[in-house]
């Protein structure tokens, strides 16, 4: 785009290419949620990991990763 603001970017773009700070300045602009990102993440994992290369680099994966992620978006959500 060469005018206005730029596009969204999708919590997929932004785990590839994602520091801390661009995180936290996506999540305090309200662009992605933790549940997004996470899922992001998750996905990357079994597109990677599991599938696809197979790099088979991560022992486990949690279980609980997405209901910890909701409770983190529910938090900022409450201030």
């Amino acid at each position: 785009r060469m005018f206005g603001p730029p596009a969204p970017r999708s919590p997929a773009s932004l785990v590839v290419e994602a520091t801390v700070g661009s995180l936290h300045a996506a999540y305090a602009r309200g662009e992605v949620t933790c549940v997004e990102v996470v899922g992001a993440c998750l996905d990357r994992v079994a597109a990677f990991d599991r599938q696809g290369p197979a790099l088979r680099a991560l022992i486990t994966v949690s279980p609980h990763a997405l209901g910890v992620a909701a409770a983190c978006d529910a938090a900022r959500r409450a201030g």
